[in-house]
């Protein structure tokens, strides 16, 4: 349905991550800029799919400008296989879904090209259908498609739409590695507005450590090993520049699995943002989208131009897992849309960070965003109040996974020293964080001193 016709060549999957990997550099630079000191989620994956739906529904200028602003130098037609090939891939994922659909109001469904249906369920598996207000059409086709997250995508603004171009996709996934209760202690985390937040965080060891020019961080899987959450901290103090944002590719951060073993303290956070993207789609170089001189016939004989360019997101990262809902939609009018390793880093998340949700198999970023500033949570009565020898041997029997008789307890002013019967496993319990450390291979007095660390995670050997 568009004008590039080159059979000969191809373009393989690499190829063309390598170029969301740069468009979704390019839309977070503009995205932190245009939102300062505000926390952002977004899906590259879903606003790239949205311009490749409306790249195979346009021609001339049209169709030009929007292949040169996400593909580049890439042909469409070997780079439309190719995105078939990820979708693919990525619907094989439980964790992912993601569906595309065209909405017409029904006044105009007549003129929609006769052939363009069967071709949008071809190349996108995606589904053309009508609706006599368009906005509920719109708003009851994103919520189904997000599980409920996405809400309110249109409004009567969009009333007068003739065809709203859509993409959704949603993530839901435990972590590979479960968080026990040992593994959450509350601390500080300075926000990027000077002002501190009192939330809970997540100790754990993760295998691969990420350090570039600007960045340090790490990956952490999901359960089935098919996604990671990557998060990254500015290297040096709390600021991302523009040049550091651009430079980076998700897949080479999955790259990183060497001896160097992450030890990491991270926040549990939900965020939910909601974007007008046409002055970013104008300073990227798409324009004649939304002049009289747009050109949508491939998709219908009516004279469109795009009025509205909306992506609404939303996640929650907590010791469960992850959930992220993300919705792109064009709207158009009448024109003329752990194991010892040699070397431990340390990475503790308490200052503003980027973080994304990365496909394994393709390197594909399907969700990004960054946190600058987290309210301190309230805290409950039970969190409050001093430990108890009740609760630290809780504690120490959840660390050793070990439910026999007890051999014998220290108390100290800080630390509660616990010896069971069996294996004559000894778990030390830090008073004020609550944090346990198993004492297997390792001397009493080493145990100790990594339990009096200000940050001690579960440590496991």
């Amino acid at each position: 349905m568009n004008p590039d016709k080159s059979t000969m060549e191809t373009i393989t999957v690499p190829e063309l991550v390598k170029k969301v990997n740069q468009f979704a550099g390019a839309l977070f630079g503009n995205l932190l800029e245009n939102n300062s000191g505000e926390n952002l989620v977004f899906s590259p994956y879903s606003v790239f799919t949205l311009l490749m739906l409306a790249a195979d529904a346009s021609a001339g200028k049209t169709h030009t400008e929007i292949t040169q602003t996400v593909l580049n130098r890439l042909r469409f037609d070997p780079s439309l296989s190719a995105l078939r090939d990820i979708q693919d891939q990525l619907m094989k994922e439980t964790a992912f879904s993601s569906a595309n659909a065209v909405i017409v109001r029904a006044d105009k469904k007549d003129t929609v090209n006769p052939d363009y249906p069967d071709h949008l369920r071809e190349i996108f598996n995606g589904e053309l259908f009508a609706g006599e207000n368009s906005v509920q059409t719109v708003n009851e086709w994103a919520c189904r498609n997000s599980n409920g997250m996405i809400r309110n995508l249109a409004d009567d603004s969009m009333k007068e739409s003739l065809v709203c171009l859509l993409n959704a996709c949603t993530f839901l996934s435990g972590w590979e590695k479960k968080y026990k209760d040992i593994s959450v202690q509350y601390s500080d985390f300075h926000n990027g507005d000077g002002s501190v937040g009192r939330i809970a965080m997540l100790n754990s060891y993760e295998r691969t450590y990420i350090e570039n020019k600007f960045f340090i961080g790490f990956a952490k899987p999901y359960a089935g090993d098919a996604f990671s959450y990557i998060v990254l901290l500015p290297k040096n103090g709390m600021q991302f520049t523009k040049e550091a944002l651009e430079s980076i590719d998700y897949s080479c951060c999955l790259c990183g699995r060497t001896n160097t073993i992450a030890k990491v303290m991270m926040p549990e956070f939900q965020v939910s943002s909601d974007y007008d993207l046409i002055d970013i789609c104008k300073k990227l170089g798409i324009r004649t989208i939304f002049t009289p001189q747009a050109d949508f016939s491939p998709m219908t004989s009516d004279w469109l131009m795009a009025e509205a360019v909306r992506h609404k997101a939303h996640i929650k990262v907590d010791r469960a897992g992850t959930e992220a809902a993300a919705v792109a939609a064009m709207h158009m009018r009448v024109g003329g849309i752990p194991t010892r390793f040699p070397e431990e880093k340390e990475v503790i998340v308490d200052r503003p960070f980027i973080y994304a949700i990365v496909h394994h198999g393709t390197g594909l970023p399907v969700f990004a965003g960054m946190v600058n500033c987290l309210e301190s949570v309230k805290l409950r009565k039970e969190q409050e109040k001093p430990m108890t020898k009740e609760t630290a041997i809780k504690l120490a029997r959840e660390c050793a996974e070990n439910n026999g008789p007890i051999l014998g307890i220290k108390e100290y002013d800080d630390i509660f020293v616990i010896t069971f019967v069996k294996g004559w496993d000894t778990i030390i319990v830090n008073k004020s964080t609550g944090k346990a450390v198993w004492e297997q291979d390792l001397p009493e007095e080493e145990a100790i001193r990594i339990a009096r660390r200000p940050f001690t995670p579960h440590y496991k050997p």
